[in-house]
């Protein structure tokens, strides 16, 4: 099984939300990044990334960070319903 890797399958997902060089409301995002625990995941992810925690992620750095959470089956989900 192949799956795309992360960063690809983020254009994909943010190109299917329509939001592309719109304002952006925050509710097509997949994760409440207020959550605690999300919150705490967001953290050790910039980290991990060398992204700067004390400014909000770009759309395709949340995107990313927010497929980073799937299982590699849903990713794999995922990239069935966006590439049909």
């Amino acid at each position: 099984m192949v799956i795309l890797e992360i960063p690809e399958l983020a254009k994909l997902v943010v190109k299917a939300s329509g939001t592309q060089g719109t304002a952006k409301t925050g509710t097509y995002y997949m994760t409440n990044i207020n959550h605690p625990v999300i919150a705490a995941l967001k953290r050790r992810y910039c980290k991990k990334k060398g992204i700067n925690v004390l400014y909000p992620l770009s759309d395709m750095e949340r995107t990313e960070f927010e497929l980073y959470l799937f299982q590699p089956s849903i990713r794999k989900m995922v990239e069935d319903i966006l590439t049909k």
